[in-house]
């Protein structure tokens, strides 16, 4: 799967960040996005979290790639995070590879494009945040995307490298609780289907690092499952 970048060290995100996509962002990926903003201020109590650009803050350019593949990781990449500014002023650049997200969606589970993109975009986010990945199937950093299964958990928050507001992590953990209990059922008809089915439904995550001396690492990618083909 590759090593983490820790981009959580010397330099992280400060917790205000600014998201702006190419010009070449069609309709359902701008909201994607916006859901995606949407969804970690909504967790976070923070409306203030994603905001217009601004000097101050760490900026993340959303770029919509329909040229090229992505073919950076051990299978097909659906999208790379990169890291494009430096110590004293972070900026992350996510491209979204639309020839490999079309091929994933044909392979994976999710019920719509729509939320594919948005579990995409979500995980994506995380990273540019400051966040490694999680050993629990239902945090929404794992290394596998399980679609309807994962959700923004307690795990994912407490990782954070910057503050957040008081009485989120209670909030998150009373909510995971009631969470838990019944998607663990939705789980195992999921992998029933799969086994039955033999249809791949996951999308692998693996972050990636070229070293510190190229001026753009890539911290973040999504890739597809293709076993189950």
């Amino acid at each position: 799967m590759g090593t983490m970048n820790d981009v959580s060290a010397a330099g992280a995100p400060a917790g205000r960040f600014s998201v702006s996509g190419n010009a070449k962002l069609p309709d359902k990926v701008k909201q994607a996005v916006f859901e995606a903003t949407q969804e970690w201020q909504t967790v976070l109590n923070d409306d203030d979290l994603f905001d217009a650009a601004e000097p101050t803050r760490t900026n993340v350019t959303v770029v919509w790639d329909t040229a090229h593949d992505a073919r950076v990781a051990k299978d097909d990449a659906v999208a790379v995070t990169k890291k494009t500014g430096n110590l004293t002023k972070p900026a992350y650049e996510i491209v979204l590879y639309k020839r490999d997200i079309n091929r994933a969606f044909k392979q994976d589970g999710f019920a719509t494009q729509e939320q594919q993109l948005r579990t995409i975009i979500v995980h994506e986010l995380g990273h540019t945040m400051g966040l490694t990945h999680s050993t629990n199937k239902h945090d929404v950093m794992y290394p596998m995307a399980l679609g309807p299964t994962q959700h923004i958990t307690a795990d994912d928050v407490r990782q954070l490298p910057f503050a957040v507001r008081n009485g989120v992590q209670q909030d998150l953990a009373r909510q995971d609780r009631a969470w838990f209990a019944p998607r663990r059922w939705f789980t195992m008809l999921t992998e029933t289907v799969v086994k039955t089915f033999k249809r791949p439904h996951s999308l692998e995550i693996a972050a990636l690092s070229f070293g510190g001396a190229l001026v753009v690492t890539v911290v973040g990618t999504m890739v597809y499952n293709r076993r189950g083909r």
